[in-house]
Order: structure tokens, then sequence, then C-alpha cells
């Protein structure tokens, strides 16, 4: 009685571990198909042609202003070199922002670069970071005046 019983159920085991195929159909590779051919899709791409300034400008002025803000941060702890990579990056895309203005602009523009390449180089100077605070404080100054003084909407008929 035990041995049919142990019998039984060993069939029964094969037979849901095999499943709805046969054991023969279920271990067997199928051959592959031949491969379909890709088609190509392709499209005009315009190269050669400039982004308007407009757009090229929101892009500079959104660029300076997350550098500038982690330079303030970079300002409250990190690293110099942190700090001189925060500075260069924001100075960069300001400068950028200058070459899309139109020239009595970008003059006004100037004497933010230069007061933020002066505020770079004393924070490079300073080795012990003993007056990081009032650097903070200063580039956050910067920040607000650049930020009101260029923002979209003043700058609206003086790009180039």
């Amino acid at each position: 009685m035990k041995k049919t019983a142990v019998i039984g159920l060993c069939i029964a085991a094969c037979c849901m571990a095999s499943g709805c195929e046969s054991l023969g159909k279920k271990f067997v590779r199928k051959s592959k198909g031949p491969a379909q051919p890709v088609e190509m899709v392709l499209e005009p791409q315009d190269y050669g042609g400039r982004a308007p300034s407009e757009e090229m400008y929101d892009q500079y002025f959104l660029y300076w202003k997350s550098w500038q803000d982690e330079f303030s941060d970079a300002l409250s702890g990190t690293s110099r070199k942190r700090q001189l990579d925060t500075a260069s990056e924001a100075l960069k895309n300001l400068s950028e922002m200058r070459k899309l203005l139109v020239e009595g602009t970008a003059k006004k523009l100037d004497v933010y670069i230069a007061e933020l390449e002066t505020l770079k180089n004393e924070v490079g100077g300073d080795i012990y970071q003993a007056r990081s605070v009032s650097y903070a404080a200063r580039a956050e100054k910067l920040r607000r005046q650049i930020m009101s003084d260029f923002s979209k909407s003043r700058i609206k008929g003086q790009l180039l």
C-alpha cells in the first residue's frame, strides 16, 4: 500500500512538473527565423542655425543662477577648490550672457563680472577661509543685483 502511494505521488509530481507541453517539446530549442531588417527613418536635422538669442540668454541666465547659488552655498564650509570651481562656472555663464547683449547693457554687466572676478580671487587667496562669511554675503548681494538688473523682463529689448 505504501509502495503504490509513493509511486502514485511520483507520477503526479512528474505530471505537474511537465506542464501542458510534452516533455520533449518543453526542452527543445526553437530555431530562430531570419532577422527582420531594421527600417531606417531619416528626419531632416538643422545643424547650421543658431538658437534664438532670447532662448540662449534664458539658458545662460538659468545656468548662472544655479552656479551662483552653488557658489554661495560652497562659501559656507566646503573646500576652496569647490568654491573656485563654482565661481569660475558662474563667471563663464555671465560672460556668455554678455555676448548676447547690446553694447550699453553689456558694459553694465561688465561691472558685475569684474566684481565676481575680484570675489573669486579673494576667495582663492584666503587660504584659511577666515572671511568666508563676508564672502558669502557679498556673493548673495551680487546675486540679488544681477537678478534684478538682468532678469528676462528687464532685458527684453536689449538682446542681439
